[in-house]
């Protein structure tokens, strides 16, 4: 399944939607965001039943990503209610990505965000 690399329009109507959503903030510079766009693309299918699934090309949009704080690629951020609740920075393998997702769309409302610091080489 490809992907979509959404425009910054795109993802606030995506964000102001009733579905959680997972941003893939990457760039084509970036050779990490490459292995992790392969596997987000494996997981597409399976995600997309539970979370709106897209990338942001922060070369594009580099205002975008400074709106949102990323600050290293690649940067996977899960958002419900249009809030961010899960943040991993770094390349991530699959099951990784399947326990953020499990864990955005279980936790409180109003809890602060959980973030994941850089992976580990």
């Amino acid at each position: 399944m490809t992907v979509p690399t959404w425009t910054p329009s795109e993802l606030k109507d995506h964000l102001a939607g009733d579905r959680p959503v997972l941003v893939d903030w990457r760039a084509d510079w970036c050779t990490n965001c490459a292995a992790q766009e392969k596997v987000i693309e494996r997981l597409a299918p399976e995600l997309e039943r539970r979370v709106r699934v897209g990338m942001i090309d922060v070369g594009a949009f580099p205002d975008l990503a400074d709106e949102f704080g990323v600050q290293s690629l690649p940067t996977l951020a899960v958002f419900v209610g249009g809030r961010q609740v899960e943040a991993l920075h770094g390349y991530r393998r699959a099951p990784e990505i399947r326990d953020v997702v499990r864990r955005a769309l279980s936790a409180p409302a109003g809890a602060p965000p959980s973030e994941a610091g850089d992976a580990e080489a």
